[in-house]
Formats: structure tokens, C-alpha cells, sequence
């Protein structure tokens, strides 16, 4: 019997690839290529083997040998396309997507392509792209709602309200809709149709889209000042549950205010920001007699257990499993940790009632995490080598956020004049998310700031904590490392955007005594908060030569 052809290995990698047989499926393809024949459906099918089984950088030298090969049906285009997005590679994705909607324009595929150049921060590409399906076809609705997010996406709140009003006159129960309306009213100042807007988003969402619109809907309650209302939301909000996300703990869900027969096991937030401001309430809790074992963030779990040191502190681990996001503790049993039982668990969030509420928890008290003083010491040592002139920490990004959000940290330009004084060290505490960041900011912005000393652990909150703690003062935007340097008691200038859900409606952090805010009036428009920035980094010499 002579071997199979090019032709016949393609059907049989296609055929084992639909029934999920992805390392025979992934042999086929690749013998098919070898064979030449229709190389491109081959490599087409061995892109996306290697994704399913986990090989992202052979899935994506698959997929651009597939695109380079030259022209190709639309679907095929779409799969490489969509391949390309689920792994970063955004170029790729816009070269497959835009010969797929040149081939066959559609909605779909203009919202596709849209989403490739927005994760590009090419928003004039995008904005044309979006433009010619509305041109072609009005009456969809998801090119006006894939509008609508790029407009927020730039910061331009109050003009995207008109084209999510449109998508939702054309599709009324469009929760995404709804969702990013209430966003866009918000920033824009509506507060009432922005609540009216998030509560409609949460009815309208389905048991599938509840868990994240439920929890953004508590955040809008909170950022508005409706406190008792946004915490109770909050409380029960799913964090680490729901339909994608599942927490696996062998024993029963805690009800606040019921007994517990053994330790209590706190699981974390899934943002690490998030999880270092709501441990503001582990030290009231044990101090009302709750034994509390703590699944966190590895990134700071040491921070955690220095800071806590009644507690018990373990990793919370994460892993995918299909569609769905397991969540578990790292403990020694299955209900045991450390020879203790594990008598109930529940959501950080959830154990806010236990103690009386956020109120309680958030009245007085000074810093309540503690780096470890002989690690503040060395950094204190290591940054007075630098010479003359005070040391600041810098963050500039939101590490944990959409990157095309572009609204929602300054410029860096306007940063660095903000910035811009010669008595002033200005060091990066957050890693880099793009190789040589901080060269091209030296570079391009003529901006002065050092590398952080090499052995700084960027990604260890302990190491953050200390450092920030030995330094003059740190600037940043509401992000992990900031919220660690200012609840150890650094000195801590933020910029924040408007409606920051943590502000609880006012003006200030009331998690952090002494912390100072800056914030912006509208999406993006950081002029004023920088100014404000300069005039306090020219008092700030005055005031650290003032301290005893």
C-alpha cells in the first residue's frame, strides 16, 4: 500500500484535529508540509494543534509560515487570524484578519480586525475599519459597540455614550452595551444614568456574564459613594467563582456570622492590587478571635506572613482547565493545613461583615503591612551609593490592566516634565512590559530615570515593600506595587483616574493614612494633576529636610 499523499494527510490531520486527537492531528500536518501540496491548510491545521496542546511559540511559526504563503480563503484567513490574537501576536493577527475581511467584509470580521489594531494602539485603523462596516451595514449592532469601546478605550467617554445608546436602540438587551454605558456615564459625570445603566447591565447579563458584571457593578456603587449598598454588592460579588472561574477547597463555603470549626480560609482577590488593599481587614479579624489561614498571591506571600504573623499564609494557585479557571490553596491536605483543619472558606471580599463592615475596618490604624526592616536597611544603604539628591519610585503603568487603555495612566511625556528636577533620583519599581522601556523613556523623553539596583525583585511585593519604605517618596498610578509601598507607610503620591472605585467616592484612599491623591477631571486629561505633581515634588525637599 503506497503512503498517503499530501492531499490525503490533510483530510486525516483535519479529521484526528475535530475529534481532538492533537499530537496524531499535529504528525499528519506536519507531514503534509514536508510533502509541499497545499502547505498552507497544513500549517494552517498545525497552528492550531500546537495551541491545543500548548506549544504557543511552534503554533505561532506555524501560523506565520501560513500567512506568509500568500493569499488564502476568508475562513482560513479568519482562523489564523483569531489564532494570532488568542496569542499576542497582534501583527499577524491584523495581516490574516485584513485579507479575511478584504476577501469577505463582514461585521464580524470587521470587529475582529478592529480588536487586532486596537490591541495596537492603532485607533485610526481601527476607527476606519469600524467606519466601513457601519458604511456597508448600519443596522448591526456590534461594530457600533466595538466603536463604542475603542472611543473609551482613548479615554473619550462622553462621545462613545451616543454609540452605545445606538447599539443598544438596535439590540436592547445588549448587556456589553449596557455595561460600557454605565462606564462612560460615570466618567462623564452622569452618575445617576451610570447606576441605572449597571443595574440594567447585571439583569441583562445571564447566569454566564453575572460574575464579572456583578462585581463591576459593586465597584461603580463604591466609586459613587454608596457605600452601604456598594459593599454588600461587593461581599457577593464572585471572586474566583462563577461559570470561568471555580475555587476547589475540600470544605463549605462560609456564611458570615456562622461558627467555624476550625480555621477560617480567606482566598484572595484574582488582582493583586485588589488583595493587598482588603487585607486591611486580616488584623481586625484575628484580633476578633478568628484563626484565618490566608491563600494569596505568590508575590507576596512572605509580605503576607510578616505582616500577619497570627495567621497562616500559603499560595493560592491558579491553573486553566478548558474554558474554565481553577482556583485552589496551596495547603497540606485537602482540609488541613500546618496539623490544623480547615473548618470553612470564603472570598477575602466576603469576610468584610465579620468585623463590622468596611467602615470599621477602614477607621484609623496606620500602616498594615511590614517589610522586613533589615531588607529596608540594605535598600537604604544601596540607594544612599547613588549620591546627592532625593530617591523616588516610580510607577508608571497599570501592570494589571487593558495596555490600550491608554487613559488611564499619564503621559509620559507630560510625566517626565512633571518630574523634571535635578535635586530628584527618580528610580522604576515595576517591571518593564516591554524590553528596554525604560531605556527608550532615557532616550526619547531625554528623562533621567535609573534602573531599578539588579538585585531588586520587582515581581516580590517583600522587595517592593522595603525598597519603597527606604526611599524619599514613591509616585505612582493605583497598582500593586503603590498600594504595598503606601500601606507600609512610604510616602506615597498617587494619580489616579476619576472614579477610581478605591477613592469611595471621595477624595483620598481611606485605606492608607497620609497617602496623597491627584487626581484627573476627566478621562485622560492629566494636565492639572501633573501640575499639581511638580508643585509637590518642589515642596517635598523642604518637607523630608523637616522630618525628625
Amino acid at each position: 500500500m503506497s503512503a498517503p499523499g499530501g492531499a490525503d494527510l490533510i483530510d486525516e490531520a483535519r479529521a484526528h484535529l475535530d475529534a481532538g486527537r492533537y499530537d496524531l492531528a499535529a504528525g499528519a500536518a506536519s507531514r503534509a508540509v514536508a510533502q509541499g501540496g497545499d502547505a498552507q491548510r497544513a500549517l494552517v491545521i498545525l497552528a492550531l494543534c500546537m495551541e491545543a496542546l500548548g506549544a504557543g511559540a511552534a503554533a505561532l511559526d506555524a501560523c506565520r509560515q501560513a500567512i506568509d504563503a500568500g493569499p488564502t480563503s476568508a475562513d482560513v484567513a479568519g482562523e489564523l487570524g483569531r489564532l494570532a490574537l488568542r496569542q499576542g501576536r497582534l501583527d499577524l493577527a491584523e495581516r490574516a484578519l485584513a485579507e479575511q475581511f478584504r476577501a469577505a467584509p463582514s461585521a464580524s470580521a470587521a470587529i475582529e480586525l478592529a480588536r487586532a489594531q486596537r490591541g495596537q494602539l492603532a485607533f485610526d485603523r481601527a476607527q476606519a475599519t469600524l467606519t466601513a462596516a457601519l458604511e456597508a451595514d448600519p443596522l448591526q449592532p456590534g461594530p457600533w459597540l466595538a466603536l463604542a469601546q475603542l472611543l473609551c478605550a482613548q479615554g473619550r467617554h462622553a462621545e462613545a455614550v451616543v454609540f452605545f445608546e445606538e447599539t443598544l436602540r438596535l439590540d436592547p438587551a445588549q448587556a456589553a452595551a449596557l455595561d460600557g454605558l454605565a462606564d462612560a456615564r460615570l466618567l462623564g459625570g452622569d452618575v445617576r444614568g451610570a447606576l441605572e445603566a449597571s443595574a440594567a447591565a447585571l439583569a441583562a447579563a445571564g447566569p454566564e456574564g453575572a460574575p464579572s458584571w456583578s462585581a463591576a457593578h459593586a465597584r461603580r456603587l463604591l466609586a459613587t459613594g454608596r457605600l452601604e449598598a456598594g459593599w454588600a454588592a461587593f461581599a457577593i460579588a464572585p471572586a474566583g467563582e462563577g461559570h470561568r472561574n471555580q475555587v476547589r477547597v475540600a470544605a463549605p463555603r462560609w456564611s458570615p456570622g456562622a461558627p467555624v470549626d476550625g480555621r477560617l480560609l480567606l482566598f484572595g482577590e484574582p488582582d493583586v492590587d485588589d488583595e493587598v488593599l482588603l487585607s486591611r481587614l486580616v488584623r481586625p479579624l484575628s484580633e476578633a478571635g478568628v484563626a484565618l489561614t490566608l491563600a494569596l498571591d505568590p508575590s507576596w506571600t512572605d509580605l503576607a506572613q510578616r505582616s500577619f504573623p497570627d495567621c497562616q499564609v500559603v499560595r493560592r494557585l491558579t491553573r486553566a482547565e478548558g474554558d474554565a479557571v481553577l482556583q485552589a490553596a496551596d495547603l497540606d491536605g485537602p482540609c488541613s493545613h500546618d496539623g490544623q483543619v480547615i473548618g470553612a472558606w470564603a472570598p477575602m471580599r466576603a469576610a468584610l461583615s465579620a468585623v463590622g463592615g468596611a467602615g470599621a475596618v477602614l477607621a484609623g490604624g496606620g500602616p498594615y503591612l511590614s517589610p522586613d526592616p533589615d531588607r529596608v536597611a540594605y535598600w537604604r544603604e544601596r540607594l544612599a551609593a547613588l549620591g546627592a539628591g532625593l530617591k523616588i519610585g516610580l510607577v508608571w503603568r497599570l501592570a494589571g490592566g487593558e495596555p490600550e487603555w491608554v487613559w488611564a495612566a499619564p503621559p509620559l511625556p507630560m510625566l517626565a516634565r512633571a518630574l523634571a528636577r535635578p535635586d530628584l533620583r527618580i528610580i522604576g519599581l515595576q517591571p518593564e512590559a516591554v524590553l528596554g522601556e525604560l531605556g527608550w523613556m532615557r532616550q526619547a523623553l531625554d528623562f533621567p530615570i535609573l534602573d531599578p539596583p539588579p538585585e531588586y525583585h520587582a515581581a516580590d511585593l517583600a522587595d517592593a515593600a522595603a525598597l519603597a519604605l527606604a526611599l524619599d517618596a514613591v509616585v505612582g498610578v493605583p497598582d500593586a506595587v503603590s498600594y504595598a509601598a503606601a500601606a507600609s507607610g512610604a510616602a506615597t503620591w498617587f494619580l489616579t483616574p476619576p472614579r477610581h472605585w478605591a477613592l469611595l467616592g471621595g477624595e483620598t484612599f481611606p485605606w492608607f493614612e497620609g497617602a496623597h491623591v491627584l487626581r484627573t477631571g476627566a478621562p485622560g486629561d492629566w494636565s492639572g494633576a501633573l501640575e499639581a505633581l511638580a508643585l509637590a515634588m518642589d515642596a517635598l525637599p523642604a518637607q523630608v529636610e523637616g522630618k525628625p
